[in-house]
């Protein structure tokens, strides 16, 4: 009996010493950058805000600079519209595009010419959305950057 109790927490002891150092899920570096007309601040505003919640709520992203070292990079454009008396017009257009950044380790294999960050392009894509309604759009949009991680998983 005392055998199988010592058995017992030294099985427990290993495990719990072997989760203590599990190692975490790796994460996910993404920048996100957001340019409207100056009449549209309110929407980037808006939009920036609510798609880096949606990406840090996907659980293994982190929101970093562009200067930063990034995997990803999410550029998103706003423009709306007014009509002839001021009004703003009630939808938007948002113009998306996501980019992969090349992986240090190809600098040394290939010589690029250009001196900017090269990048694999993802898209663009475009849509007119209502203004009241943006935040759906940084779901939708969360929604699909996510399926393109599991590509990474």
């Amino acid at each position: 009996m005392k055998r199988l109790l010592a058995f017992s927490v030294l099985i427990f002891i290993i495990g719990f010493i072997s989760n203590a150092y599990a190692p975490d899920v790796e994460k996910f570096k993404v920048c996100v950058l957001v340019s409207a007309p100056e009449e549209d601040k309110t929407e980037k505003d808006i939009i920036e805000s609510h798609l880096k919640r949606e990406l840090r709520a996907l659980g293994d992203v982190i929101i970093v600079d562009e200067k930063d070292d990034w995997q990803f990079r999410i550029r998103v454009g706003v423009i709306g519209a007014n009509y002839k008396d001021g009004r703003k017009a009630p939808n938007v257009s948002i113009a998306e595009s996501v980019n992969r950044r090349v992986p240090k380790f190809y600098f040394n294999t290939y010589k690029f010419k250009s001196p900017s960050i090269p990048v694999y392009d993802s898209g663009p894509s475009a849509a007119t959305w209502n203004r009241d309604n943006l935040h759906a759009w940084c779901i939708s949009n969360a929604n699909s950057f996510d399926k393109i991680l599991k590509l990474w998983r």
